[in-house]
């Protein structure tokens, strides 16, 4: 019998319990910095909520816990799982955006303490999104669950950001490439680094396949994977996938709006993206 299509456009991903070896515990770098490349809710990157949450007291674990993106997005519920088990760490969490932070992984990377971001990086911001199959009343109920959605992810935003939920959402809604000037300006990040600084770090991958965020990384835009085949749709009707926030088709002109609300942010966090503001103002009149 067909499952509720609400309730799969609300559910993540199921993780799959086969015992391969595989965690986020694979990403832990040689200086025990947490890397989350690849697709957000991905059982095959490591980046599912179950594997990124369950080693990240692993990551350096008497110091700042340094988390590293590379990412298109993904899962909105995972993502948010693993932004609340930051948010929740007792040590300071210092982010840095390694090439990009496309949707979901936006997200994830406010949880920063301290967010730093290449000057040539960039973030993506849209709306929440699924395919879904249904009646009309299976079409509106997913409609407003990915409102929730979409609401929810603005909130978070107008939270760590001199952005307000309207703001965020227009933004969203535009479906916005922001590179790290901008990012900088709507205090999304508290710093800009230059790319030789961002990337000196080593991963080791040995034999596995390169990570979807890498190869993501030369071919964009991407779309979500496909979800797995639910056992108990026997009645022959199309999956619903999850809800995803990753980055789909870009637009034709990608708007990259600029705003300067005023800041919502605290002490700290506002003297680091001022820092940040004054050292870019100095790089340009050099």
């Amino acid at each position: 019998m067909k499952k509720s299509l609400n309730l799969a456009v609300a559910s993540a991903a199921v993780c799959m319990s086969v015992n391969t070896g595989l965690s986020a515990q694979n990403y832990i770098n040689s200086n025990g910095e947490l890397m989350l490349y690849g697709v957000i809710g991905d059982w095959w990157d490591g980046n599912d909520a179950l594997s990124v949450v369950s080693q990240l007291e692993h990551a350096n674990p008497n110091g700042d816990l340094h988390v590293r993106i590379h990412s298109e997005g993904g899962n909105f519920l995972d993502g948010l799982a693993i932004y609340n088990a930051l948010k929740q760490s007792d040590r300071r969490v210092v982010v840095t955006i390694d090439g990009m932070a496309l949707s979901m992984a936006t997200i994830i990377a406010l949880a920063g303490d301290e967010i730093r971001m290449p000057r040539n990086a960039f973030q993506f911001l849209h709306l929440a999104l699924s395919e879904v199959a249904g009646n009309s009343n299976d079409l509106r109920a997913a409609a407003e669950t990915l409102e929730q959605f979409s609401n929810q992810a603005a909130s978070i935003y107008a939270a760590s950001s001199n952005l307000s939920e309207q703001e965020a959402l227009e933004l969203m809604e535009k479906e916005t490439w922001l590179n790290a000037e901008q990012c900088l300006e709507h205090g999304l990040i508290h710093t800009i680094l230059d790319p030789v600084e961002a990337v000196a770090h080593h991963m080791d991958f040995g034999d596995r396949e390169l990570p979807k965020g890498v190869a993501a990384m030369l071919q964009l835009p991407v779309t979500a994977a496909p979800a797995a085949q639910n056992e108990d749709d026997e009645d022959g009707e199309p999956p619903v996938k999850p809800a995803q926030m990753n980055a789909g088709p870009a637009k034709p002109k990608p708007n990259l709006q600029e705003t300067q609300p005023e800041p919502n942010a605290g002490p700290e966090t506002a003297t680091m993206q001022a820092e940040g503001a004054r050292l870019e103002r100095l790089r340009q009149s050099e």
